[in-house]
């Protein structure tokens, strides 16, 4: 089940509200109301250990990105991309969170 949402601060305040959680995000990096770092943040500050997939036109060594990307379970999709490429994504991220299970 794929579910959109129109800016961090209300995945942000899903999360708070719902017990279900979701096994995977996709975000864009670059949000109207947070970025991608300020996100990831907010998710590991909070205890939660989801995978994070960036989506962006921005180099990798970008300083935001580089420092988002250094954070467990956070992925990378440069644009532009194939359905493929994202969906060798997805499966490299999630297979990454069962095998990093405790």
């Amino acid at each position: 089940t794929v579910e959109a949402m129109h800016s961090g601060e209300e995945m942000i305040q899903r999360l708070q509200k719902e017990t279900v959680r979701p096994d995977l995000f996709l975000l864009d990096f670059s949000m109207p109301d947070q970025n991608g770092l300020e996100v990831i943040n907010w998710l590991r500050e909070a205890g939660h250990r989801i995978p994070v997939i960036f989506i962006t036109a921005l180099a990798p060594d970008h300083p935001q990105i580089a420092k988002a990307l250094k954070h467990r379970k956070a992925f990378l999709m440069r644009k532009p991309f194939t359905f493929r490429d994202l969906a060798d994504q997805v499966t490299i991220a999630l297979g990454d969170t069962l095998i990093g299970a405790p």
